[in-house]
């Protein structure tokens, strides 16, 4: 499920939000929901959503972001 993509010198995983939905098992429309409300943490470059794998875990462990 992970990408091979990493981000800056953390080298933490960038997910699609096809992999968030995935690994959270909700549908994409629910995934895209969330990333425009801003339930899960993400940036928008032009038309397309990154999600760094590291920010998603601590939204499920319910770690402050």
């Amino acid at each position: 499920m992970k990408t091979k993509r990493a981000l800056g010198p953390t080298n933490d995983v960038i997910l699609s939000p096809e992999e968030v939905s995935k690994y959270l098992g909700f549908s994409r429309r629910t995934v895209y929901k969330y990333l425009e409300t801003g339930i899960i943490p993400a940036r928008k470059i032009g038309n397309r959503w990154f999600v760094m794998e590291s920010a998603l875990l601590k939204l499920i462990s319910g770690e402050e972001l």
